[in-house]
């Protein structure tokens, strides 16, 4: 098949440094060439792609999140670029990751397309032929949507048996992520916590770094460009999310380094780990220092073992190209928080069935 997998304008595909959408982006786009399709990759400059590049100006500066208006990037210079090439080479399918979703929606009755969400949505928005990250985020979409969980090319995340290191914090720094419970529970705990990550609230950054200056046992590393390094040799993942984080991709790459996960219950993170087996999913501070200590208690193993079953670039090609085959079919439905419930509109299968 001839597909346009569409990127976001915000950072490289693949980022260097943080950018987990950017990053799954191009490992689809390069697990469905290996499965033998011709693709080709819209993204910013800086992109890097084994096919077909069309590349649109990188912003000016690295964002690390759209928290005001200004923070936005206009698309239409990236719809422009798919206007262009896709006029004189049509495709067979469009699989759009951007946020604006600018072609697709402009140009949908010209080729059959997908839509993938990363993030939580507002009530006004709706979105054709939607696919959720997890099950957790399909339900905040409305509902009635198919979801796929991400997946990564393992080989680059080597397995570690042997941890030694400590436990590890790898998030943006801003509330939602509550880098400052995770301080709290690592001191309550009396175990070390290596802190990592980039700043997208200033303020709170500031209280971070403060925090992690005077706690015993807290160490602040800041971003990381080598993050399977950092992965392999930590003695757990600790995630504190106080939003609907949808499915955290650093969940996947430290399961496929073998290091369990520690993690509130929020979003699809109860979806990536399985309690007692490969981490821990917990409420509060106090169940976070309780785990911090058990957490030695887990085998590597089993979590690289759990990422090779369920998260690898390989599986999530199958799960998307199975969705094209609904588009083929005739297939399309309607999502977002602002549709009560998806309309969807019948199959073959269905009208043979006396669906109307």
């Amino acid at each position: 098949m001839r597909i346009a997998v569409v990127s976001t304008v915000y950072k490289p595909t693949p980022p260097v440094g943080y950018g987990g959408i950017e990053r799954v982006v191009a490992e689809y786009a390069e697990a469905l060439r290996r499965a033998g399709h011709e693709v080709v990759l819209f993204g910013c400059e800086g992109s890097r792609f084994s096919g077909e590049l069309v590349t649109v100006p990188a912003p000016s500066k690295a964002q690390h999140g759209v928290n005001r208006p200004g923070d936005k990037l206009s698309e239409e210079r990236l719809c422009e670029a798919m206007q262009h090439r896709l006029s004189h080479a049509p495709v067979d399918f469009i699989h759009d990751w951007s946020f604006d979703n600018l072609y697709v929606l402009r140009h949908g009755d010209r080729t059959p397309f997908l839509i993938s969400s990363c993030i939580p949505a507002g009530p006004d928005y709706v979105r054709p032929n939607l696919v959720a990250a997890s099950d957790a985020h399909a339900r905040q979409l409305g509902g009635g949507l198919p979801h796929v969980h991400y997946g990564l090319d393992l080989d680059a995340y080597p397995f570690v048996a042997a941890k030694s290191s400590p436990a590890a914090h790898i998030a943006k720094v801003a509330p939602y992520k509550a880098q400052h419970e995770a301080i709290a529970a690592a001191v309550l705990a009396r175990t070390p916590l290596d802190m990592y990550g980039v700043a997208e609230h200033q303020l709170y950054y500031k209280v971070v770094r403060s925090l992690a200056a005077v706690m015993p046992g807290i160490a602040w590393k800041g971003e990381t460009h080598a993050l399977a390094g950092a992965l392999g040799t930590a003695r757990a993942l600790v995630q504190t999310p106080r939003w609907l984080d949808v499915l955290p991709l650093v969940v996947i790459q430290s399961l496929a380094c073998g290091t369990p996960v520690i993690a509130y219950s929020a979003g699809g993170l109860p979806e990536q780990i399985s309690h007692g087996e490969t981490g821990f999913v917990v409420s509060g501070i106090r169940g976070l220092a309780d785990a911090l200590q058990a957490v030695g208690d887990l085998d590597p193993a089993a979590c690289r073992a759990a990422a090779e079953e369920r998260f690898s670039a390989a599986r999530m090609v199958r799960d998307y190209l199975a969705l094209f085959e609904r588009l083929a079919a005739g297939e399309t439905w309607l999502a977002g928080p602002g549709v009560m419930k998806a309309a969807v509109a019948p199959g073959p299968e269905q009208i043979a069935d006396g669906a109307t």
